[in-house]
């Protein structure tokens, strides 16, 4: 099977499904996987398929996106309702506090508004962890682990003695719904797993496109989740659906409350 043929199978197959990894369509179009990675390469920049972490995707309409977008990509959208997420989040942590953030553009500007406080702060973010480093006199606690590069994140199979927890977690999502916190990353979502039993609440801090942003995996059950902060761009009937779960949605376009 020449490049042309490989290409248009795997345009075909993708017709059918809404991702295929590196591994499955090596099997199929009996290619090496270092084949299937220039193949889809390729394909990502003629603009015909979406190159995913692990695979690739069909391309799809923007509010349906499943792809993960690199961190410095997301950190110039939706700016304005970042922050005022962020801020808004940061008016929940008092002084003394322990506390867990996980990555994400979102909890980026977060860490960005909690430099001043006197918190400790558990992360697995590398952004979040130089920030809060160099920033801040926060007690920083960061797990071991291998650093990957594509989430920028740490993550260690077995946290060990590790004996951290927290009273708040804040959370962002690649896309958020019903189910919950939605993520096609593995890592991200082995990462978000982790930390799940070490604090006491769980609040989402996520803009309202990632509410019609379609992923494959729930990294996080809606039933686990105390509070979801985002912007006013939210539907009423998504508003509703998370309500009626028992999650509490705070809206927010402008400024925070005064800062306990």
């Amino acid at each position: 099977m020449n490049e042309f043929e490989r290409e248009q199978a795997i345009i075909d197959f993708l017709k059918d499904h809404t991702f295929a990894s590196v591994r499955d369509l090596g099997q199929i179009l009996e290619a090496s996987d270092a084949t299937i990675r220039r193949d889809i390469a390729k394909l990502d920049g003629k603009g015909l398929v979406l190159k995913v972490f692990g695979g690739v995707a069909p391309i799809i309409d923007t509010k349906s996106d499943r792809s993960a977008k690199p961190f410095a990509e997301n950190k110039v959208r939706n700016v304005k309702q970042k922050r005022a997420i962020a801020k808004y989040a940061a008016s929940l942590c008092e002084d003394g506090e322990a506390i867990i953030v996980h990555g994400g553009t979102t909890a980026y500007m977060f860490a960005e508004e909690i430099v001043s406080k006197h918190l400790k702060v558990i992360t697995n973010s590398m952004p979040v962890a130089a920030l809060l480093w160099e920033k801040s006199k926060i007690n920083l606690v960061v797990p071991g682990g291998e650093l990957y590069r594509e989430p920028e994140l740490f993550y260690g199979r077995d946290l060990g003695d590790f004996d951290h927890f927290a009273s708040k977690s804040f959370i962002g999502a690649q896309a958020f719904g019903p189910e919950g916190i939605m993520e096609s990353n593995p890592v991200l979502i082995k990462g978000i797993r982790q930390f799940l039993d070490r604090a006491d609440q769980i609040n989402i801090i996520c803009d309202s496109s990632k509410f019609a942003i379609k992923a494959r995996i729930v990294a996080c059950p809606i039933s686990r989740i105390s509070t979801v902060i985002t912007d006013s761009g939210i539907t009423d009937q998504m508003k509703h659906a998370l309500e009626d779960k028992g999650v509490k949605v705070i809206v927010t376009d402008g400024e925070p409350p005064e800062a306990k």
